[in-house]
C-alpha cells in the first residue's frame, strides 16, 4: 500500500485536522473535488406521471386505511355489474386500471367464479399494498403490476373486462380509453366509475374543505392529484370519446351511494354470502365515536402527504396548513357531511369483428 506522508492512523488524523482548518492549515469545502452545491438548474421538473406516482406512493397507505373501507358500497356495485357482464364468459380475465391498493380488483377476484384479475397502478407502493391485501384475503387468482393507464404494457385482445374506478380524473382519458379498447377482447366490456361532480359527493366535502383551507389554488392544480382538483370528466364528452375509440352500446347511469365514514359508527359487518367477502368496517377513531375530531385524525394520514407534496412542488400552501385544514374539515363534518354521493357508472362494449367472408 501507499506509505507516503499522512499514511497510517496518526498521519490520517493530521490530514483530517488540516482539511478541517486545524493544525495551522485551512481548507475550504468548496475546493474539495466531491463538493456539490445543488442549484435549481440542476433539477428537471417531474413529469405529470412522475408526480402522480410520487403523490400516491405517499398517500396510498392512508387511502387504503380510510377511503377504501368507506367506499365498500361502491366496490360492491362495481362487482355486481362485473358479475353480470362476465356471467357467460369462461375463465374471464379482468384488468383493473388505477386500482390503488387493489379495489375493486380484490372484490371482483373474490366474487366472480374462475376469474383472473390483474390489479395495476402507476404508484409502486400502492401495488405493494394491493398485493399484501390480496395475500391477506387468500386471493391467489390475482396479479399485481405497476402500469401506466395511458401506455398499458399488455397484449392486444387480452382481457374480457377493463375497469376504471375514480381514475380518469387523474389521467388523460383521451389516451387511456384507446388503450383500454386495445387490450380488450372483441366482445369484452369496459366499466368506468366517476363522481357526478364535486358538489354531489357528500362524503368528500370535508376533504375538499380541508384542501381549500390550506391550498388556495387547488382548482388549478395538476391532474396528478387525482379527483382532488375536481376534474371530473363531462358525461357528454366521455361518451363521445368512447364512441370515437370504437366502443359500442355505450351507456351511463347515475348511482347514489351512501358513503359516510365521518359521523355515525358503521353497522357490524354483513355476513358473507357464498363467494362474497364481508363488508369491511371504515377506519374510525379509538372508541368508535366517529366524531369530527376523530375523523380528522383518521384522515390525516391520507391528506397530509398530498398537502406536503403540494408544498414541495412549490404550490402556495399556508404555513399553518395543518391547523387550518383541521378546522375546515371539522366544520364541514359538523354541518353534516353524510348522505348520498352520486357517481356515474359507464358501461361500453368492444364490438365483435365483422366477418369478411362472402356468402357465396
Amino acid at each position: 500500500g501507499w506509505a507516503g506522508p499522512g499514511s497510517g492512523r496518526s498521519g490520517g488524523a493530521a490530514a483530517c485536522r488540516a482539511m478541517s482548518g486545524g493544525g495551522g492549515g485551512s481548507f475550504d469545502q468548496k475546493d474539495h473535488p466531491m463538493y456539490y452545491s445543488p442549484r435549481a438548474r440542476d433539477y428537471t421538473e417531474l413529469t405529470q406521471k412522475q408526480l402522480t406516482s410520487a403523490v400516491w406512493n405517499r398517500a396510498g397507505s392512508g387511502y387504503a386505511q380510510v377511503v377504501l373501507p368507506a367506499f365498500a358500497p361502491l366496490h360492491r356495485e362495481i362487482t355486481r355489474i362485473a358479475s353480470e357482464l362476465l356471467r357467460d364468459v369462461d375463465r374471464p380475465a379482468v384488468l383493473d386500471v388505477g386500482a390503488s391498493a387493489g379495489e375493486p380488483a380484490l372484490s371482483i377476484a373474490r366474487r366472480v367464479p374462475f376469474v383472473h384479475v390483474v390489479s395495476t397502478d402507476i404508484a409502486a407502493d400502492c401495488v405493494y399494498l394491493s398485493k399484501a391485501r390480496a395475500a391477506q384475503a387468500g386471493a391467489d387468482n390475482m396479479k399485481h403490476q405497476v402500469a401506466d393507464a395511458e401506455e398499458l404494457q399488455f397484449d392486444n385482445d387480452a382481457f374480457d373486462l377493463v375497469t376504471f374506478s375514480l381514475v380518469l380524473s387523474a389521467v388523460d382519458h383521451r389516451a387511456a380509453l384507446p388503450e383500454s379498447y386495445r387490450v380488450l377482447k372483441p366482445g369484452g366490456c369496459l366499466i368506468i366509475v366517476e363522481y357526478a361532480g364535486e358538489g354531489r359527493c357528500a362524503a368528500l366535502r370535508p376533504v375538499f374543505a380541508a384542501l381549500d383551507a390550506c391550498v388556495p389554488n387547488r382548482a388549478t392544480l395538476d391532474p396528478a392529484f387525482g379527483a382532488l382538483p375536481a376534474r371530473f370528466p363531462d358525461t357528454a364528452v366521455l361518451l363521445s370519446v368512447l364512441e370515437e375509440c370504437g366502443f359500442a352500446d355505450c351507456s351511463v347511469q347515475e348511482s347514489p351511494l351512501t358513503l359516510d365514514p365521518f359521523i355515525r359508527p358503521p353497522p357490524p359487518p354483513v355476513p358473507a354470502q357464498p363467494g362474497e367477502p364481508p363488508t369491511p368496517r371504515p377506519i374510525l377513531p379509538p372508541g368508535g365515536e366517529g366524531g369530527a375530531l376523530g375523523a380528522w385524525e383518521a384522515y390525516k394520514p391520507f391528506l397530509s402527504p398530498i398537502i406536503g407534496t403540494l408544498h414541495e412542488q412549490g404550490h402556495s400552501v399556508n404555513d399553518n396548513w395543518e391547523q387550518e385544514a383541521r378546522v375546515a374539515f371539522e366544520r364541514e363534518v359538523a354541518r353534516g357531511a353524510g348522505g348520498e354521493s352520486v357517481v356515474n357508472i359507464y358501461v361500453a362494449r368492444k364490438p365483435e369483428p365483422r366477418s369478411s367472408l362472402w356468402p357465396f
